[in-house]
């Protein structure tokens, strides 16, 4: 008669606990973080020139606009222009001390790790290829051609590293990139004598740039 108790309170005691569990509402799905999934990103900023073969500090702006695959890698498009270029010794006396307009438009890589629960912070990579040009409103004697303007543009890479923050949608980007154009060994002295100078000065131009400012994701 006891073991028949106990059977039947153990019996009774599971099927409470099998109707308590049943009528417990499910658990929710924790929403996948902003940051795992893919998304664009664009951001404007200013920033500074600085190192190798610039001479002193000078500003320069921007942006970027890109895309990252489940918030860890994608392509981005990045335009940087430097009203006045504070070039070196040597390459300065080409444009007779004045201070180019230099500009760069590169195409890179993006790798990112999102950090925090909506991945809120992504410190990132990029590096890529693309064109640095320059213009420059010096007038060089030259020769038979008399006056000419110092105007090129050549290839060149660029590889950074930086940290981005977000608040939802809207955050900051700050980053330090190293810049440098391909050494060109032989110039084609067909090429107008603007351009000769212009590719002599950019030939193998190594320089350095931090830039801060707002980013957007979407």
């Amino acid at each position: 008669m006891r073991a028949f108790q106990f059977v039947l309170a153990a019996a009774l005691a599971i099927a409470v606990s099998t109707a308590a569990a049943a009528q417990t509402p499910p658990t929710q799905t924790t929403p996948e973080p902003v940051a795992a999934n893919s998304h664009w990103l664009a951001s404007g900023f200013v920033g500074s020139d600085f190192g190798a073969d610039a001479d002193e500090a000078a500003v320069s702006f921007g942006g970027t606009i890109g895309y990252l695959w489940r918030g860890i890698l994608g392509p981005e498009f990045q335009a940087n222009w430097s009203p006045d270029f504070d070039l070196e010794g040597s390459r300065s006396a080409l444009v007779l001390g004045t201070e180019p307009f230099i500009s760069s438009y590169m195409v890179n890589a993006i790798g990112a790790v999102p950090l925090g629960l909506d991945g809120q912070w992504q410190p990132y990579v990029s590096g890529g290829l693309g064109a640095l040009a320059l213009r420059s409103d010096a007038l060089v004697t030259g020769g038979e051609r008399n006056e000419f303007e110092p105007d090129a543009t050549r290839w060149g890479g660029n590889l950074g590293v930086g940290l981005m923050g977000f608040m939802g949608a809207v955050g900051f980007r700050g980053d330090v990139r190293y810049f440098r154009g391909f050494e060109e060994n032989e110039i084609d002295p067909d090429l107008e004598p603007g351009e000769i100078v212009g590719r002599q000065i950019l030939s193998d131009l190594a320089f350095w740039r931090a830039n801060i400012g707002v980013a957007f994701r979407w």
